[in-house]
């Protein structure tokens, strides 16, 4: 017990002798590499999931809008665009199990909010490059849901024969 002190601790020319230990895990360990981000398969399409399907459905409209102006370039905006929908789609289902968007304490939109807005607006902004218009998604209004229910009320109610008997049952 040469090295340690009467406290029980190591002396420093002993702690200096130790080996300083790797961090993060084994070298054959490749974890990171099967089931991280930047995975060899992490921007894959998979056409199992139905996300998937509509990002690619989205693309080959988006594509298809293009027609012979489809240049490199713009394959890989497309391909940006793409990365952002199935980002997109992770955050909304998310966002859909969460109680709110709103932080208690400090009254605030929860950050994963912000992000999805500004993922929309970079979508927004590569379909503008690509030439291509956008079209707003509009809102329902106030004025919407009062004409909906002003329509509704306005048609006419099926009442019940006054016989009391089911249309369909009486003997011709």
């Amino acid at each position: 017990m040469k090295n340690h002190r009467k406290d029980g601790h190591f002396a420093p020319a002993a702690t200096a002798a130790l080996p300083n230990r790797a961090r993060g895990a084994q070298p054959a360990n490749a974890n990171a590499r099967k089931h991280g981000t930047y995975a060899a398969d992490a921007g894959r399409i998979d056409l199992r999931r139905t996300v998937d399907r509509r990002v690619l459905a989205t693309v080959e409209a988006l594509e298809a809008a293009l027609g012979d102006r489809l240049t490199p370039q713009r394959a890989l905006i497309l391909s940006n665009v793409a990365r952002w929908l199935r980002d997109l789609a992770k955050l909304e289902a998310y966002e859909d199990e969460l109680a709110t968007i709103v932080h208690r304490r400090r009254r605030d939109v929860l950050p994963v909010t912000e992000k999805r807005w500004k993922l929309q607006e970079a979508i927004n902004r590569a379909v503008e490059r690509l030439g291509l218009d956008v079209e707003p998604v509009r809102g329902r209004t106030l004025g919407d849901l009062v004409a909906t229910y002003q329509r509704r009320d306005a048609e006419p109610q099926d009442a019940p024969e006054a016989d009391g008997e089911p249309e369909g049952t009486a003997d011709a």
